[in-house]
């Protein structure tokens, strides 16, 4: 896979939002490369090239309001998207659908199974483990985003609850790729996401409880 027709392929497909624009892409897919060195250090069989289309494509066509297009979620609307572009750039049918089932694995409840699907699952969620400086711009960021694109507004109270529920439940998915993990067997990203939660319900939420 030429990376850099890809990335030309991808990055019209995104645009000014808030969070998910194309340099979210690049970002999640710095953290892919980190990932994909790690699997190969560890043995861990995976398709460095399946990932990185997959990342490219990930949030592809965010902006766009799914009732015109007939999808059920925006991860079947980017995987649609990588099908086509990916097909125009001569990939094989069982690699296009390699990416597309990545994709559909960031969903929030998708099942992710194959080493591939964990990678790009894994460096879309990295940012939950960042410094707590940028867990909090990310949150502001999303919740600007959300705003805009469900034309509502959110009280302190509501955003409070959904990134309260939305990490609790990505704390509860064990992404396990390779054996690094703290000396009681949690993984550090797990650790900092929890130290992050943790400290911005105390700063944000706890008079909504």
């Amino acid at each position: 896979m030429n990376l850099s027709e890809c990335k030309d392929r991808a990055r019209q497909y995104y645009t000014d939002l808030p969070y998910h624009t194309f340099d979210h892409a690049l970002a999640v897919l710095d953290h892919a490369e980190t990932l994909l060195d790690r699997c190969h250090r560890y043995d861990v069989p995976v398709n460095d090239d399946v990932v990185r289309g997959a990342v490219l494509f990930h949030d592809a066509g965010y902006h766009r309001d799914l009732s015109h297009h007939g999808y059920d979620s925006k991860e079947a609307y980017s995987a649609a998207i990588a099908k086509k572009e990916l097909e125009e750039l001569g990939m094989s049918p069982d690699f296009i659908e390699r990416v597309a089932a990545c994709i559909i694995s960031t969903h929030r409840q998708a099942p992710f199974d194959l080493a591939e699907e964990k990678v790009v699952r894994a460096a879309d969620l990295a940012g939950l483990a960042a410094d707590y400086e940028t867990f909090e711009a990310n949150s502001n960021a999303l919740r600007k985003e959300h705003e805009r694109l469900e034309d509502t507004t959110i009280t302190d109270e509501q955003w409070c609850q959904m990134m309260k529920t939305t990490i609790e439940g990505y704390l509860q998915q064990d992404i396990r790729l390779t054996p690094e993990h703290s000396a009681d067997g949690v993984s550090t990203f797990h650790q900092q996401a929890r130290t992050n939660l943790n400290r911005f319900i105390e700063k944000h939420c706890e008079n909504h409880d």
